[in-house]
């Protein structure tokens, strides 16, 4: 009789957790920043720089209209890395111009020099795209998009990012299997 209890919770757990969510946009970036998901990682120092990196879907950065589970077959994987301190915009801050201009550089045209993503412990992929829009302050962090081209998940993602001039030092983010795929089953609502 226990062994058949024990079956049916594990089957419980396994249907549990199989089936699509279904979520708005706002849900979405809400669990995708919240820390027990596992789609967000943060470096914080001392001085108050803030450096959070997270996992999201493409629904988020595109207007278009999806249907539900299609971020599940993109052979896509975007991050948002977002720098700040204080609360404020990173870039603006006690940077003298050659190095606010160097920094402007790096992060507009030469993101790929600075990060790549391993995948599996592996395959080492080179940066396919990014984004960086220069708020000049109006903002309440800086934030660059990264797009890497992969084959369907088979593992783990570690973000590799090289210091780009914030003196950060080279920074390591592990997104682990199961917390991608619950993020690919679930199913925006328009």
């Amino acid at each position: 009789m226990k062994s058949f209890n024990l079956l049916l919770v594990i089957i419980s757990l396994l249907l549990f957790f199989s089936c699509k969510r279904e979520m708005n946009r706002e849900q979405l970036r809400a669990y995708i920043y919240d820390d027990s998901n596992g789609l967000k990682k943060v470096y914080q120092d001392k001085n108050g720089l803030l450096f959070e990196t997270y996992l999201i879907r493409k629904e988020l950065i595109e207007s278009g209209k999806f249907k539900g589970g299609e971020a599940a077959n993109d052979s896509l994987v975007y991050f948002m890395l977002s720098f700040s301190k204080n609360g404020r915009e990173l870039l603006g801050q006690g940077n003298d111009f050659n190095t606010y201009a160097t920094l402007i550089n790096n992060l507009s045209f030469n993101a790929a020099a600075y990060c790549q993503l391993l995948v599996n412990e592996k395959d080492t992929l080179k940066l396919n795209n990014s984004s960086f829009v220069n708020t000049f302050g109006t903002a309440s962090a800086n934030n660059l998009l990264l797009v890497f081209k992969t084959k369907k998940l088979v593992g783990d993602y570690t973000l590799l990012f090289e210091d780009i001039g914030f003196g950060t030092g080279n920074q390591k983010f592990l997104f682990r299997k199961k917390d991608i795929q619950h993020l690919n089953r679930i199913v925006l609502k328009n």
